[in-house]
């Protein structure tokens, strides 16, 4: 039994340790993730993995994807538009900055969060499913859940466009993050409106209450305006977006509460004064201006709201860490990639509806709390979603899937990656190489390009477009193509029947004189 003594100086050099950085919290957490997976413990489970991979779900924002030779390859829905083609530049500009080896993801664009079970079950009771194919997604409903490999969201503003090719894609043109820097640094804390700033859109609620948490933050959000409006202050200015009105259900107050999302009593003080707050709800509708980036730098404080679709991630939250503002976190439970590193009262305040006026005011008349808040939100710009934070990380992903999943067993050298595509139906799912649109890849996202006819012929069970994908990959020797040109044209001559006969002792003839030449013993041509 330890002394009391060891078990002192174990407690006290635990202590002692110093505590992981951000970004090391960050990449804990993402090998965390990966790891909830069973591990491939040989061929055949590093196989397997690929092909679960391959042969996903039939989606236009779900990226069938696999790396080879620096190469992306995958399903050409993820060259349209779109949030899947902007997680392509991504991790095409992550493979130039660093070799990750060949890798197999399974990708789902959007705000949906959700994994996938085995190919086998997709058409089945999910429920009932062994398990889950390991997925990347840009958010998790809740912060506990395993399921999925967190990835950037694809509306990060880089601050080296041109470098990275991350880019914001939206209706207001492009915005840098340097843009946005620049006007922070220029308009000093003093000199900001004592406010709370957010504008963003609310949006139809026709769905539960569960899916449309977002959209019921950001009412409540907007309800701090009217509230605080009424004491004859401006602590809130959270309004919906210019150009954006409101549906008629939101000024319905009756109707509101018959749908039971909102806690009337708790936060809105009952009934009564629920009714007068939607009665100005026009209040809280912004009807002279649309905001950019940089003009949320004119603000000491900078709120961040669930996005509108289905609470998950919001855009707006991006740039506001670059702001030079206090970043106020609505309560919320879904996680994106970086939130590890993150934490209360060091690099934002947390607040809801109850708490949110006393905490905006210790910000103004707590120097202390506002330094500490607004220099850990630049940390967090600085060391956890700067353009090359943003590159880096999906390239530790990358190369934790390889090493977890051993992709090494079924992608590297042609034998192996030609075992490991038998079955998978490369044509149908279109498979294509993933390139960038450009230098870099900013405004015009992805294109595909179609691969060239394979040298090598088909055998049982193998897709055209996967021998595609192998011969780019892996290219035949020389005259083993020629053998398989040869073959073809007597297809071509005397019909598929007669050849299939005759190939397999085709195939073992060219072997042999493979092997003949190599040896020094055979002619020169394989005929």
């Amino acid at each position: 039994m330890p002394s009391l003594v060891l078990v002192t100086a174990a407690l006290a050099a635990a202590s002692a340790a110093p505590r992981r950085s951000p970004r090391e919290r960050v990449l804990d957490e993402m090998r965390r993730s990966v790891r909830s997976f069973d591990a491939a413990k040989d061929k055949h489970d590093a196989q397997t993995y690929v092909r679960q991979v391959l042969n996903g779900p039939v989606s236009s924002s779900i990226g069938r994807l696999v790396v080879i030779n620096g190469k992306i390859y995958g399903n050409k829905d993820m060259a349209y538009s779109g949030e899947g083609p902007k997680f392509v530049v991504m991790a095409t500009h992550a493979l130039r900055r660093r070799d990750t080896g060949n890798v197999a993801l399974l990708h789902l664009a959007g705000a949906s969060r959700r994994c996938f079970p085995p190919f086998e079950w997709q058409k089945k009771k999910w429920a009932e499913a062994p398990g889950w194919v390991p997925t990347t997604l840009v958010a998790r409903k809740h912060a506990e859940e395993d399921c999925g490999i967190l990835v950037p969201n694809p509306y990060f503003v880089d601050s080296a466009a041109r470098a990275t090719g991350i880019f914001n894609n939206n209706l207001y043109g492009h915005h840098s993050t340097p843009s946005v820097l620049n006007a922070s640094a220029a308009r000093p804390w003093a000199r900001r409106k004592a406010t709370a700033f957010w504008r963003g859109k609310l949006r139809k609620a026709t769905k539960s209450c569960v899916s449309e948490i977002g959209n019921y933050a950001r009412f409540e959000a907007m309800g701090l305006t009217l509230k605080n409006h009424a004491f004859g202050d401006r602590l809130f200015d959270v309004k919906s977006t210019f150009g954006y009105p409101l549906h008629g259900e939101w000024y319905n107050a009756s109707w509101l509460q018959q749908r039971n999302c909102l806690d009337v009593d708790k936060d809105f003080g009952g009934p009564k004064k629920f009714e007068k707050l939607v009665a100005r709800l026009e209040e809280a509708v912004d009807h002279e201006k649309m905001y950019i980036e940089e003009d949320y730098c004119d603000y000491k404080m900078l709120l961040h709201l669930p996005g509108g679709t289905s609470g998950s991630y919001s855009r707006n939250l991006n740039h506001l860490w670059a702001s030079g503002g206090v970043v106020l976190f609505w309560k919320q439970s879904a996680p994106e990639h970086y939130y590890a590193g993150l934490e209360d009262g060091v690099s934002h305040a947390v607040v809801d509806m109850v708490t949110a006026r006393d905490v905006a005011t210790r910000v103004l008349k707590d120097e202390a709390f506002a330094a500490r808040l607004r220099k850990g939100a630049a940390a967090v710009q600085r060391d956890l979603v700067c353009d090359s934070c943003l590159t880096d990380y999906v390239s530790e992903v990358l190369l934790e899937l390889r090493s977890w999943f051993k992709g090494e067993l079924a992608l590297d050298g042609r034998a192996a990656l030609r075992e490991t595509l038998r079955g998978i139906e490369c044509t149908k799912m279109g498979l294509v190489e993933l390139v960038l649109a450009n230098a870099n890849g900013v405004g015009g996202g992805i294109r595909y390009r179609k691969l060239k006819p394979a040298a090598t012929l088909p055998g049982e069970g193998e897709d055209p477009t996967c021998l595609e994908l192998l011969d780019e990959a892996y290219p035949p020797n020389a005259e083993g193509a020629e053998a398989s040109k040869a073959v073809r044209n007597v297809a071509d001559a005397f019909g598929r029947g007669v050849v299939e006969e005759r190939l397999e002792a085709l195939e073992k003839r060219i072997k042999g004189l493979e092997k003949h030449r190599k040896e020094g013993k055979g002619r020169s041509g394989w005929w």
